[in-house]
């Protein structure tokens, strides 16, 4: 009989029931690869999205932050004048109870400078055991000194 070339040899019983044996192994092998591949992806998908989370809180307090600077420093600047020495401090009313402010003036001393006082505004906020702050700062008319 000749062999053709498409032919192929028989198959024999105590072969195949053996690399049956071995494939079942290597299937859990895969198996278990498989799951501890996807249990790691998952996690760092996970642990993304919460920093992700965790940096659009952070932002959006930030933003909050520097709008209510810049409304708290057009109070001060639409008075137009601020006093030497002038501290004041306080608390935003709701919905912004979480933030509060302080305002400093202080004199400038270089002679080019005469009749402006430094206006500093800071806002602070806690934002879990996190305190954070945002800082303006510019120059304001001093009021004039009243002679008698």
């Amino acid at each position: 009989m000749k062999k053709n070339a498409l032919s192929f040899p028989r198959k024999k019983k105590g072969v195949t029931s053996l690399s049956l044996r071995k494939n079942k192994g290597s299937l859990l092998l895969e198996a278990l690869l498989s799951v501890v591949i996807l249990s790691t992806c998952i996690t760092l998908i996970i642990q993304s999205l919460t920093s992700s989370l965790r940096a659009l809180t952070y932002s959006q307090d930030y933003s909050q932050a520097l709008i209510l600077a810049e409304n708290k420093m057009q109070e001060f600047l639409l008075k137009g004048i601020a006093p030497a020495g002038l501290s004041e401090s306080g608390e935003f009313s709701e919905p912004y109870e979480k933030y509060r402010y302080s305002a400093k003036a202080e004199a400038l001393t270089a002679e080019d400078q005469q009749g402006l006082n430094d206006l500093t505004l800071t806002i602070s906020w806690n934002a879990g055991k996190r305190k954070n702050a945002v800082t303006l700062e510019t120059y304001i008319l001093a009021e004039e000194e009243k002679s008698e």
